[in-house]
């Protein structure tokens, strides 16, 4: 009978734990996130082999994500002929 009663005990504290963070988590005030965003056509080349030019669209589209990187930019999609950036508005 004690081990029951334990038992219930125990588990009462533990969904009452569960619910207390929950409602606790409710209650926090968080600013949204806003996002500025930036577009940019995708660089490509068209002369050469066609290995040659994968290879040289693959080091322009490198650079270029690299470049907005170290700008604060993220990759957020592509899409078509364009890279789309986002960054966090400060």
């Amino acid at each position: 009978m004690k081990k029951h009663l334990y038992l219930s005990i125990i588990v009462f504290v533990l969904l009452s734990l569960a619910g207390w963070t929950g409602y606790a988590r409710g209650q926090r005030t968080v600013g949204r996130q806003t996002w500025e965003y930036r577009v940019d056509l995708i660089p490509s080349t068209d002369f050469g082999s066609p290995r040659e030019i994968a290879a040289s669209n693959a080091e322009s589209a490198e650079r270029l994500i690299n470049r907005r990187a170290t700008e604060g930019w993220e990759l957020a999609a592509v899409g078509g002929a364009n890279f789309y950036f986002r960054r966090a508005k400060l």
